[in-house]
């Protein structure tokens, strides 16, 4: 007889069954959610995708819409002669027609340009019905919500820029460089009537871009087209002075621009070269250790001695012995300017044979770098030379520009008297303590025994009226001394009745070292000769701050007070030093002794 199965005994069987169908019903779901969540992934990532291309779409129609209009302006000057203005003025001085009319021909809108009258303003009856009929390629497609017939697009009008004003330049006026400079920016959210007579100063700029735009697309980064057309993306946190610098497509202002004063950052006294032959009572030297002559100026650039470091350790390998054993030459030898002393970015230092490829690339990072007026002591190519070359610039600013003196300062020296220009405080009023915080005294002993330094957007401007010493370098080494330990305990800040005064001291000298030009008797570089040995040096110190382009080439080889105290004064009326070096060096790379006013600018009513 059979017998009948324990329902107990099959219950093993089936709790694998269904744990096993369990299982399979698991991996089945969860290959499911994975492919769902791999889907959904995707479109996200599909999402983010095609956003992005979108933005980079509408980026590159952007800077396309920017080239597009600088072709037309480049078009404009091949017509014209002469770039436009960034407006045109009626006989009140008031802008009345803007540059983005004067281009439509050359954007393919003659019809438009043919309907807008030059014989009203810009906002004049008939002009007004205008604002509706702006050109497409002057709107940036991230600027949708903009106010209708507005633009972003805009010039940057300065004494300096492609736009002087109501000015018009030309190609050849561009000193600092095409691909350097730029021709058209776009300020998020300008919203400026495009046929309005309206862009951005420079002054609205030189202290940088906004820091944060709430459009992400803007946020860090600014827009523009240089004057040889190529589009670029600013960032928003780039320094002030190399913004500065780009925004410069002259060294000097352009001539006749009659821009306001805070708009225009510098006046050159001195254009072009004189031969250091030519200054009677100032002397240009390649090192500290000279001594300091009563009645005589002193001018030191670190120019010099960069390259004569660079012939040692590049070319020669060893301290240069010269025939003759000239004095100068030792002297070089014994000292070297430590290149750590200035920023990589402002300087350019090379030696090697004078091959054309060689001085061709010299020159195209020059330019590519640098403002105009660099490159002047390159010689022709010369694959039988060997070429030492230094160039370095610096642009140093004040926060705010000082006070352009009315009354001359007399600069008092060896019995003579000169009244020359100054700048410094002139009003002794609390408003002008932002120009007090400017000044920052480091020693004072008395009102011709002081030194302070003058806050720049960078390096260290010291200037210091103290006694001379022996040498050029042991009254810089004086000042560091004073500097560190000072002598004096009044050293809190300016206060409202006490003036600073400081000379504007004006240099653009050649200086030629013939008693270098000798042949080279080190062993291993029998033959060489130093055929010659050129510096030039550009230094101005202004209200605005200071300028110094040099470089060197041409070395070739085949307690408390019972009463108030006198109010001090900050004078620079008598000799004085002008030290320059970066914040976080020592080594100074411009020091230049004021004996007298041949280097100063005379005065003169304005």
């Amino acid at each position: 007889m059979a017998t009948e199965p324990s329902p107990s005994g099959n219950l093993p069987v089936r709790s694998r069954l269904l744990s096993f169908s369990r299982a399979v019903a698991g991996c089945l779901l969860g290959v499911v959610l994975i492919g769902c969540l791999v889907w959904f992934t995707s479109e996200i990532l599909d999402g983010i995708q095609k956003t992005r291309n979108t933005r980079n779409h509408r980026d590159d129609k952007c800077l396309a819409n920017l080239r597009q209009i600088a072709v037309a302006i480049q078009q404009y000057h091949d017509f014209h002669g002469c770039f436009p203005p960034a407006y045109f003025v009626d006989e009140a001085g008031t802008p009345v027609h803007s540059w983005r009319v004067l281009v439509l021909p050359f954007l393919g809108y003659q019809e438009l340009y043919d309907q807008y009258r030059f014989d009203e303003p810009w906002d004049g009856e008939h002009n007004r019905k205008l604002l509706d009929k702006m050109p497409s390629i002057y709107r940036c497609p991230e600027a949708a919500d903009a106010p209708p017939g507005t633009t972003d697009y805009v010039a940057v009008i300065g004494a300096r820029t492609v736009w002087p004003a109501h000015y018009s330049t030309k190609r050849s006026d561009i000193t600092a460089g095409t691909s350097n400079c730029p021709l058209l920016l776009e300020i998020a959210d300008a919203n400026v009537p495009w046929f309005e007579p309206r862009d951005v100063l420079y002054e609205q700029l030189r202290h940088g871009f906004a820091p944060h735009h709430p459009d992400p697309h803007h946020a860090t980064r600014v827009r523009a087209v240089t004057v040889s057309e190529d589009p670029v993306s600013l960032p928003r946190d780039m320094p002030v002075s190399r913004l500065r610098a780009f925004l410069a497509a002259a060294y000097e202002p352009f001539p006749g621009v009659d821009c306001p004063k805070e708009v225009e950052r510098a006046r050159v006294y001195r254009t072009e070269p004189i031969s250091a032959t030519d200054l009677k009572r100032t002397e240009i030297v390649p090192h500290l250790a000279v001594e300091l002559t009563p009645g005589r100026n002193l001018v030191y650039c670190a120019s010099f001695q960069m390259v004569w470091d660079k012939l040692v350790s590049e070319v020669v390998g060893a301290p240069i012995e010269l025939e003759g054993d000239p004095a100068l030459a030792r002297v070089l030898n014994q000292g070297r300017f430590p290149l750590s002393s200035l920023a990589d970015d402002c300087y350019l230092a090379w030696a090697g044979i004078a091959t054309e490829d060689a001085i061709n690339q010299l020159r195209q990072q020059l330019q590519e770098r640098f403002p105009a007026g660099a490159g002047r002591l390159l010689p022709a190519p010369d694959p039988d030379a060997l070429l030492a070359y230094a160039y370095f610039f610096k642009r140093l600013t004040f926060a705010r520009d000082f006070d352009r003196l009315k009354e001359p300062m007399h600069f008092r020296t060896s019995g003579d008297t000169a009244a020359v220009l100054g700048f410094g405080i002139q009003d002794f009023t609390e408003e002008q303590n932002h120009l007090r915080i400017q000044v920052k005294l480091l020693d004072y002993v008395s009102d011709d025994d002081f030194i302070l330094r003058l806050v720049t957007d960078s390096d260290s401007l010291v200037l210091a009226k103290i006694p001379r010493s022996r040498t050029l370098s042991e009254t810089v080494s004086a000042v560091r001394q004073r500097i560190a330990a000072p002598l004096g305990s009044r050293l809190g800040p300016l206060d409202v009745d006490e003036p600073l005064s400081v000379p504007i001291i004006s240099l653009f000298v050649q200086r030629s070292y013939p008693e270098l030009q000798r042949p080279i008797r080190n062993r291993h570089s029998a033959g060489l000769w130093i055929a010659s040995a050129e510096q030039l040096i550009r230094f101005q110190l202004d209200e605005s701050g200071v300028i110094l382009d040099t470089e060197t080439g041409g070395v070739v080889l085949g307690e408390e007070e019972l009463e108030p105290p006198k109010p001090r004064r900050f004078v620079f009326d008598r000799p004085f030093l002008v030290l320059l070096r970066q914040s976080d060096t020592d080594e100074p790379y411009l020091a230049i002794w004021v004996e007298n006013d041949e280097i100063l600018v005379p005065f003169h009513e304005e």
